[in-house]
């Protein structure tokens, strides 16, 4: 007898848990989700077949959950805020001796240290990108019209050292005005970086959100969406570059509207070329 299909997903906030759920049961998979508390988008709670709820220091009761449901391969999906993993109390003894063996307690270590306990526990922790693939962009201009002549040396300036801050694991994102970095992504978050560009830089930063070299995507997968242009907006800058076929975008085509709306132009561009693209009409 064909044994079912079945996914968990630990969803943390944003959308992407929600698309992972979604293209998953269309695929046959029958969803098994835990939300983690304060983070997670309840409407995910509609979709799954069935689900619970945890704080992040639960992190015994969640394995035992998805073993209890079956479950032989999950994903984690969404953010977790980095001040909820630094709590004393967050880590159970089990997963503390782990991290004891780690080499420092960066966000990345502690989801190493979080994998390995997992796959002790006989569950695999599965790349969610095969149910992603349909939010990755080509290179190319995203918004109708050029790129600036001033927008295009920003993103020439900003991108080497974005991709040398991702692969430090200090942040993916840079913001440029007039070739000099205004604000560099850390534990805050794209958003809230923004808004911090572009207070201290003034209107018409420019933002470039990559991928790590070696972006391991069971860990982070890096993201734009509707609320990145409304803080593009807020924040009074003039264009957003993200790396091609790397970084996710949510919601495209409500937020290149009001991106196209705002003057604000979108770029999504590869590693290894120089930035040449081909601009939309009208």
């Amino acid at each position: 007898m064909k044994r079912e299909k079945r996914l968990g997903i630990i969803a943390g906030s944003g959308g992407i848990p929600l698309c992972i759920c979604r293209k998953a049961k269309e695929e046959g998979y029958t969803c098994i989700v835990a939300g983690i508390q304060n983070e997670f988008d309840e409407g995910i709670t509609e979709q799954a077949d069935s689900y619970a709820c945890f704080e992040v220091k639960d992190f015994l009761k969640l394995v035992s959950f998805f073993k209890k449901k079956d479950v032989r391969q999950i994903i984690f999906a969404g953010k977790i805020r980095h001040r909820n993993m630094y709590s004393k109390d967050t880590f159970p003894l089990p997963l503390s001796s782990l991290l004891e063996g780690t080499e420092n307690r960066n966000p990345d270590e502690i989801a190493r240290a979080v994998f390995n306990y997992i796959e002790s526990q006989g569950i695999e922790v599965m790349d969610p990108s095969r149910f992603l693939s349909d939010l990755f962009c080509e290179q190319g201009v995203l918004t109708k019209g050029k790129i600036s002549p001033a927008a295009k040396e920003d993103v020439d300036y900003g991108w080497p050292l974005a991709k040398q801050m991702a692969d430090l694991e200090i942040g993916q994102t840079v913001i440029v005005k007039d070739k000099a970095v205004v604000a560099v992504e850390a534990m805050e978050g794209t958003d809230e970086a923004i808004i911090r560009g572009g207070l201290l830089g003034g209107e018409g930063c420019v933002v470039v959100k990559v991928a790590r070299t070696r972006q391991d995507a069971r860990i982070d997968q890096p993201a734009v969406g509707l609320k990145t242009v409304q803080n593009l907006k807020k924040a009074g800058c003039s264009a957003l570059c993200i790396e091609a076929d790397k970084v996710l975008f949510m919601n495209k085509d409500k937020a290149l509207k009001l991106a196209e709306q705002s003057g604000i132009t979108i770029i999504s561009r590869k590693m290894d070329t120089s930035l040449f693209f081909m601009n939309k009409s009208g």
